[in-house]
């Protein structure tokens, strides 16, 4: 009977509610790239809707860099938690396709291997995601990189 009924009003209005309508069915992650450390190949988790750029205490004790500089920010992370930054890394070189940038992180403790590019950098670098075409776009060094992302369900949280 609703379905009859959604039917009469897509009729009427002259559109398919199906295709104006988002389900949450959790399908889809952050999105997440690779960008390399040196040689290290890492995940990077990209979210426009975080203030600040964050690894975790797990990646950069891998990757052998430790905070250089005091921070006082408290970090919420996505299932709510309220964590204490330990510090910013500072200019962290990064690679995205070949060409080199530096990246101040923050540094939150975690069982995960988490590196979260923030809104800073998306300011910065004048980046796009374009989920049409499982894409980012950045402009670094003042060339426009083109590099793939996914967002695809994983039972994984990052923090």
């Amino acid at each position: 009977e609703l379905k009859d009924q959604i039917n009469k009003v897509e009729k009427e209005i002259g559109i398919n509610i199906t295709q104006t309508h988002v389900n949450d069915n959790n399908k889809y992650t952050a999105a997440r790239c690779i960008m390399r450390y040196k040689l290290n190949p890492i995940e990077v988790i990209l979210d426009s809707g975080a203030a600040a750029c964050i690894i975790s205490t797990t990646l950069a004790n891998k990757l052998k860099i430790k905070p250089n500089k005091s921070s006082d920010i408290l970090v919420v992370t996505a299932d709510g938690q309220k964590k204490w930054s330990l510090g910013i890394i500072t200019s962290v070189p990064l690679i995205l396709q070949g060409i080199q940038f530096t990246v101040d992180l923050q540094v939150i403790e975690s069982p995960q291997d988490t590196l979260l590019l923030g809104i800073n950098w998306f300011k910065t670098f004048d980046a796009r995601m374009y989920f049409d075409q499982d894409e980012l776009r950045a402009k670094i060094q003042n060339q426009l990189v083109k590099l793939s992302i996914k967002c695809i369900k994983e039972a994984k949280s990052y923090f």
